[in-house]
């Protein structure tokens, strides 16, 4: 852009809309990145491919998918040993992600007793109730 310049108005918002899912993408990359350093083996997600773009990351029988490949459909879900999904902490801690077996994923109540909801899902016994 030459200086003095203006962006027009359209353009403008097309940035500022897009600036949250480039934020969202940057905080799966720099996760990854951490969980990786900390000792989680990494696995593309499709052999042949980029692992940077879409992987499977695994330790002590927890399994995070990282899918970084566009703005918008970027993911980070973990599942513990016992097959259902963990809270997400951000930024990336290896405490926590323990930690998430008993982590109620509805109100983040800890020291639950996980019950199984949808298709891998843990709730407390209250949230059970309301759902």
């Amino acid at each position: 852009m030459r200086p003095g310049k203006q962006i027009r108005p359209a353009r403008q918002a097309r940035i500022l809309a897009s600036r949250p899912l480039l934020e969202r993408t940057l905080a799966i990359i720099q996760w990854r990145d951490a969980a990786i350093a900390d000792g989680w083996l990494v696995v593309p997600k499709v052999p042949g491919q980029d692992w940077e773009q879409a992987c499977v990351l695994h330790r002590e029988d927890f399994q995070a998918l990282c899918v970084t490949r566009n703005e918008g459909t970027d993911t980070l879900t973990i599942w513990a040993p016992d097959g259902m999904q963990v809270p997400t902490p951000n930024p990336y801690d290896w405490e926590k992600v323990k930690d998430g077996v008993s982590t109620c994923l509805f109100c983040g109540a800890t020291g639950i007793a996980p019950h199984l909801v949808g298709e891998g899902g843990r709730a407390c016994k209250e949230c059970l109730a309301k759902l």
